[in-house]
């Protein structure tokens, strides 16, 4: 298939685009990664000494790439029923943009500032310690 052929408004736009899917085992396989993928993500990141602020950073980020990769299976299903209008391959190339925008930004806030995070952390631990502290109050016997 040609490139023009996969931006053309037709082929893309198509009500009922057929049931020739060759990409459907490849994307089975994507899908599946990403979903088990997030169940190994979940259990290295609660044995992180920083895990407290990577959740800050990237919140619920293991459930999203599971949701993703869930999602990703409903999509699968609707282009092999070949449903009028929800099995357009345009949903499909859109989502499959919006996965890659999704683990590409997260790899941003990993790599750029999650250090920045850590390190304000790092320095406001350090300022606690010197900073004055309150009296302790005592309670008074009756």
């Amino acid at each position: 298939m040609s490139p023009t052929k996969l931006f053309s408004l037709n082929y893309l736009f198509d009500v009922y685009p057929g049931s020739s899917f060759y990409y459907m085992l490849p994307l089975i396989i994507f899908f599946l990664i990403l979903i088990l993928g997030s169940f190994y993500l979940e259990k290295i990141i609660k044995g992180l000494p920083y895990r407290v602020s990577l959740q800050r950073v990237l919140p619920h980020f293991s459930g999203k790439i599971r949701f993703l990769g869930i999602l990703g299976f409903v999509f699968l299903w609707v282009r092999y029923e070949n449903l009028p209008y929800l099995a357009m391959r345009f949903f499909l190339l859109v989502y499959l943009l919006y996965i890659g925008w999704v683990i590409g930004f997260s790899i941003y806030k990993y790599k750029k500032v999650l250090p920045v995070v850590l390190k304000h952390e790092h320095q406001q631990k350090n300022r606690k310690n010197y900073l004055p502290q309150a009296k302790k109050k005592t309670k008074k016997k009756r």
